[in-house]
């Protein structure tokens, strides 16, 4: 969510606009902890059964996907208790969980979230969706583009530039 405010001199020529971003939303864009119930389905009491003579068996997180441009986050997966089931065995002899007891599952980052950048005149006199314009020489004429960031907003970047004849 974005705010604008506009401000400006005394002339009609002068203006700014001052953006503000969602504070909240940001912070949450930012950070590395996934989410439960928005990067990945939430998962609570799970048990795994392992048969008599059995080595390994699957467990499965669902990622979920969004249209938000994010940075790497992670979640991680731990083991908590594991359980004889159809025999018994001494206090000492009882199945134990040992290390490592935790697995750290990374979601890359998606939808080029620092951004795409592009250069184009909003001029009505430009062709090729903006990428010619073509003017007059004119004294105290200028032209004036407008880099737009799609994709992703994160970071605060800078876009170097220059004109070449």
């Amino acid at each position: 969510d974005w705010a604008a405010s506009a401000g400006g001199g005394r002339t009609s020529s002068s203006r700014f606009l001052t953006f503000t971003k969602n504070v909240t939303a940001a912070s949450s864009l930012f950070s590395f902890q996934a989410v439960a119930g928005s990067d990945y389905e939430p998962v609570t009491g799970k048990v795994a059964t392992m048969m008599d003579g059995q080595d390994t068996t699957n467990l499965t997180v669902s990622i979920l996907t969004d249209s938000l441009p994010e940075v790497d986050e992670k979640f991680s997966i731990h083991l908590l208790r594991v359980d004889l089931l159809n025999a018994s065995a001494t206090p000492q002899n009882q199945p134990t969980i040992a290390q490592p007891s935790r697995a750290v599952v990374t979601i890359a980052m998606n939808g080029d979230a620092f951004g795409v950048f592009l250069i184009y005149s909003t001029s009505p006199n430009a062709t090729k969706s903006g990428a010619y314009l073509e003017v007059q020489e004119e004294a105290r004429s200028s032209v004036l583009l407008v880099i737009e960031r799609r994709g992703g907003s994160l970071g605060q970047v800078t876009v170097e530039w220059r004109v070449r004849g």
